[in-house]
């Protein structure tokens, strides 16, 4: 079972800037219900489907080092989930790239009603 709470440290760097010290924590079992839940909701597939997407997608959604959980934490839930179950370039088969305008407010809700953390990743700057 994922737990949460993980955190990694390291160095961030962005092209062309000095790099400096940085934390990741990561919520690794709010992450995989975050995303089932985004499934759900927003392609209509059933909890079972989205449970097996999110199991068959274990290699990719590894997140074991500092660089993983800074190449993850750039984007939003919302585009991770529909990654896994849409495919790639998602946007072009009828599903929007930007989270439907309930999304922030949905999320809450769902982070609350089951008992998650506030976030999957939190990024800190040292």
């Amino acid at each position: 079972m994922d737990k949460d709470y993980v955190v990694f440290n390291g160095e961030y760097r962005i092209i062309d800037e000095d790099g400096y010290k940085a934390k990741i924590t990561y919520n690794a079992f709010t992450f995989k219900e975050l995303l089932k839940g985004i499934i759900v909701k927003y392609t209509g597939k059933s909890k079972e489907e989205a449970m097996n997407i999110i199991e068959n997608s274990k290699s990719f959604l590894s997140i074991e080092t500092f660089e993983d959980a800074s190449f993850f934490c750039s984007e939003l839930d919302y585009h991770w989930a529909m990654l896994v179950s849409c495919g790639n370039e998602y946007w072009l088969n009828g599903f929007s790239e930007i989270p439907p305008s309930d999304y922030n407010e949905w999320i809450a809700e769902y982070i609350h009603k089951n008992n998650l953390k506030e976030y999957s990743f939190k990024f800190e700057k040292l």
